[in-house]
């Protein structure tokens, strides 16, 4: 999708721009794609998905959990890029006011890795396998 965010440009000086999660697995290409999205638009609003959250082998960046959800946090932060844990924006254009409120909800372990029966195994499992 790099060259889909490449091509990205606001309309106007004021555009923002709703960042829904799943910019990329490696924590370099997120910081990389969010400065670039906040070097051209007014506001950038991130709330995240699996795969940012997700540690892949590859990635030098090698928090997992809630340590990688704050590091994404701070990076933001340090961006100027507006996430969950900020206060909710309000956009004030055409239509407007609008409050933005970007969500970030825990994962959902009813959904277990085949042969588990608890939230504790599924776990095991999914560390086990790198996920």
């Amino acid at each position: 999708n790099r060259a889909v965010v490449d091509g990205l440009r606001p309309e106007t000086a004021d555009d923002w721009l709703i960042v829904a999660g799943d910019v990329g697995e490696v924590f370099a290409d997120v910081e990389r794609t969010l400065r670039l999205l906040r070097d051209r638009f007014a506001t950038v609003v991130w709330a995240p998905g699996n795969h940012e959250l997700w540690t892949h082998p590859n990635d030098p960046v090698t928090l997992r959990g809630v340590a990688r959800y704050d590091a994404l946090v701070a990076m933001c932060r340090e961006l100027g890029v507006l996430t969950p844990e900020d206060e909710y924006a309000v956009w004030r254009g055409a239509g407007g006011p609008v409050t933005v409120a970007p969500l970030f909800l825990l994962y959902d372990y009813s959904f277990r890795a085949p042969g588990t029966a608890t939230k504790e195994e599924s776990l095991r499992a999914a560390y086990d396998a790198g996920v």
